[in-house]
């Protein structure tokens, strides 16, 4: 009976332990393509010689409005 016991405790330790590095390991994961994402951003906006809407293709002034 120990013998069944002690196994099921393992199992149940061992898939607690697992479940959390594997939580761990998304989470770390997840952040690391959020930052790669927003470098790329940022890089394109600091290195580009581009206003930050004309990279976003639109335009913002006031000659090109629309009147009512």
């Amino acid at each position: 009976m120990k013998t069944r016991v002690r196994a099921a405790v393992t199992f149940i330790v061992g898939a607690a332990l697992f479940s959390g590095v594997a939580s761990a390991m998304g989470s770390a994961i997840s952040l690391a393509m959020v930052t790669l994402v927003a470098a790329v951003l940022f890089a394109g906006y600091f290195f580009s010689s581009k206003p930050a809407y004309e990279l976003l293709n639109e335009d913002v002034s006031t000659n090109n409005k629309a009147k009512y």
